[in-house]
């Protein structure tokens, strides 16, 4: 609603909200929103490639989508501020809010920590079998 606290006209038209809406944020929402990590793990070309390439291809997938919808949710917020000027208009449903949002982006980083530590975990094992028994790991 535009017309929130006297910034602009409302615009009520479907066709021009869509316009407007296919135009800036459409492209981050699908992003954010395609299951594209899970597709890849379907995929019969991913069969034949090396094991560690493919986990890092989907942990890049993983990690960008993460950091989108975290994206998009600081961005809510702050729109949501923009408009309103306060998030809640009690002092302890800002609050809750806000650790809400703490959580949300520890979460992310810890996922991001743990993806990593996997990805780390599965190199040292391949070098230690490389070591062992020379091409094992290939």
């Amino acid at each position: 609603s535009t017309r929130l606290l006297g910034r602009g006209e409302l615009v009520l038209d479907p066709f021009k909200i869509s316009q407007r809406y296919l135009k800036r944020d459409f492209t981050l929402d699908l992003l954010a929103a395609l299951p594209i990590p899970q597709v890849m793990t379907w995929l019969p070309f991913f069969d034949n490639s090396e094991m560690m390439s493919t986990k890092i291809s989907v942990l890049y997938f993983i990690i960008i989508q993460f950091f989108l919808r975290l994206y998009l949710v600081f961005k809510l917020t702050s729109h949501i501020t923009q408009e309103t000027g306060v998030v809640a208009e009690s002092t302890l449903a800002g609050a809750v809010y806000n650790i809400l949002l703490f959580l949300l982006a520890a979460h992310v980083f810890g996922a991001c920590f743990y993806l990593l530590a996997i990805v780390r975990q599965g190199m040292c094992w391949k070098e230690v079998c490389n070591l062992e028994e020379p091409g094992c790991g290939e």
